[in-house]
């Protein structure tokens, strides 16, 4: 587990972490390029970072609000990006599967003062940048390697409910609307 961490976490927090286990990175955050902005997104765009995580092969990037209740180990067997798809049209940048690239990377940062964020964050962004995820098909663990092998690697998936399952599926019906049983993530 790896934990990227701003200059305003204190030493004190990071040697926590580490006693918990997680490598802990130090990064800078990037600045939010919109001037019009909610206050809560002024670092937002620093998640962008996982990107640039060559280091690695695979990163499986959740954000602090969200709750693992089940392997989610599947999740590596994504390829190169992954997300939730919410409200049918836009991605959820709050779990993602990323194949770190510095092209990658080095794309979105020229990008990232040009393409439109309808959020204001990196949310907004990813959407503009991945403006055919909406009709991407959804990720599938279980499909056979011999499948795998012969298929061309698509440049993006979305990730089932159950890998981000929000309260408001919860909130609708007052129970949830996906077999909890299944559920691999939530917040």
């Amino acid at each position: 587990m790896v934990v990227l961490v701003s200059d305003g976490v204190s030493d004190y927090a990071k040697k926590l972490l580490e006693a918990d286990g997680w490598i802990v990175e130090n990064i800078s955050l990037l600045v939010n390029p919109n001037q019009v902005r909610p206050k809560r997104f002024w670092g937002v765009y620093t998640k962008l970072k996982i990107f640039n995580m060559t280091n690695y092969k695979k990163v499986v990037y959740l954000d602090a609000d969200t709750i693992v209740v089940k392997s989610i180990e599947d999740l590596f067997k994504c390829e190169k990006f992954c997300a939730n798809l919410k409200h049918s049209e836009r991605l959820n940048s709050g779990v993602m599967v990323v194949e770190p690239s510095e092209a990658v990377f080095n794309d979105m940062m020229s990008k990232v003062n040009t393409l439109p964020s309808y959020t204001g964050g990196d949310q907004g962004f990813l959407n503009s940048y991945y403006s055919g995820f909406p009709n991407s098909h959804v990720f599938d663990p279980n499909i056979p390697q011999e499948v795998l092998k012969v298929r061309p690697v698509p440049e993006m998936e979305q990730l089932s409910t159950l890998y981000n399952a929000d309260v408001g599926l919860y909130m609708l019906a007052n129970k949830w609307m996906v077999d909890e049983s299944e559920l691999h993530l939530g917040y």
